[in-house]
């Protein structure tokens, strides 16, 4: 199994409960928060396993 076969089974243990994904973000930002995030992030400051970049955040 693989490409888009595993990647359809993985969206539906996501989507279906099996898989709890919410465990590895470490974070979420919106856009204004990008250029930011990306200084830090440079500096060794961040050591975020997952960020979720939400369009809707401000």
């Amino acid at each position: 199994m693989g490409g888009r076969e595993a990647a359809d089974d993985c969206i539906g243990m996501i989507a279906g409960g099996i898989l709890d994904v919410d465990k590895y973000i470490s974070k979420t930002i919106g856009f204004s928060e990008l250029q930011s995030y990306f200084e830090q992030k440079d500096t060794g400051k961040e050591a975020d396993l997952k960020v979720l970049l939400d369009p809707q955040l401000t």
